[in-house]
This record gives C-alpha cells, sequence and structure tokens, in this order.
C-alpha cells in the first residue's frame, strides 16, 4: 500500500477548563470525550467543557492571535515561508507562534534566565546576523512581502 492512502481525519476539539482557560486540541482520530476528560486529569486539569470538530474561524481563536507569515527552517540565503500566529493576549503577546494555543503558555523562568545571560552575551554578534538575515534571505522577504501588500520589497544581492 502507499503512504497517501491512509487517510486519518484531523479533529480540532475546544476545551474549557475550570479555572477559565481555553485551548484547543488537535487530534488525528476521534477522540472520545471521557478519554479527553482522563487525558487532562492526568495532568491535573478539570475540565468543563467540550464541543467537537470546533470552526477554527471561531471568535475565540481569532481574538487570541493573528495569522501572519512567518520563516521556516532556513539557511543564509533561503528558506521556507510558513504560517504563524502572532499572539495579542497572554504572557507571549507579540510573539509568533506555531498555533494559537501556545500563547497562554507559562514562560519556562530557567530557560529565559539562561536566554538572558546568553542575549547579552552575544547580542552584537546576533544582530549583525539578523540584519544581514532580513536584507537578502529570500524567504525572509517573501514573508515581508505577504505581511505588508502594499510595499514593494525586494531582496538585496548576497555577494
Amino acid at each position: 500500500m502507499r503512504f497517501d492512502e491512509f487517510k486519518i481525519d484531523e479533529v480540532v476539539t475546544r476545551i474549557e477548563f475550570a479555572d477559565g482557560q481555553k485551548k484547543f486540541l488537535r487530534t488525528f482520530g476521534k477522540m472520545s470525550n471521557d478519554e479527553i476528560v482522563a487525558y487532562f486529569k492526568k495532568m491535573g486539569k478539570e475540565v468543563v467543557c467540550i464541543q467537537d470538530n470546533c470552526d477554527l474561524n471561531d471568535e475565540y481563536y481569532n481574538e487570541t492571535a493573528k495569522m501572519v507569515w512567518g520563516m521556516g527552517k532556513h539557511n543564509q540565503r533561503s528558506g521556507t515561508d510558513k504560517l504563524r500566529f502572532r499572539c495579542s493576549s497572554g504572557p507571549r503577546a507579540g510573539r509568533q507562534v506555531s498555533h494559537p494555543s501556545k500563547c497562554a503558555q507559562q514562560y519556562n523562568v530557567a530557560r529565559a534566565q539562561q536566554m538572558k545571560r546568553t542575549r547579552a552575551r552575544t547580542a552584537p554578534t546576533q544582530a549583525r546576523r539578523q540584519k544581514r538575515t532580513k536584507a537578502i534571505n529570500t524567504a525572509s522577504t517573501l514573508a515581508r512581502k505577504l505581511n505588508n501588500p502594499g510595499k514593494v520589497i525586494r531582496p538585496k544581492p548576497w555577494y
């Protein structure tokens, strides 16, 4: 059998917890409500409401994050552009994330402190690399074009 003959349906379920937090659970194949409740109970969360087959254009989904184009895997001169989400609320407000449910996740404090020290040490080098990438990387310029459709942006030659 060929790989593309196996089709598994993707199901998006909206879950509301007792503490008022809302999340989207993305599963491949159907998961019963009892399985969902048991899954979150293991993590110490009490589920209040479960809605199957949520529309991704739901009002909660849209007010949490806005769809934008962002950089995927890349090297110095090329890469891929992916649809991402820019958080409008929560601890990650203003950041690009892969899924809106990540906007509400808390920061790992130890990793944040480590990054703060690394940034202080390597800031000038990172700034130079970032400037070069934004100027010559075709994926970067394409992402800027897609996010600002009125502007004309051309990549600089890399040589």
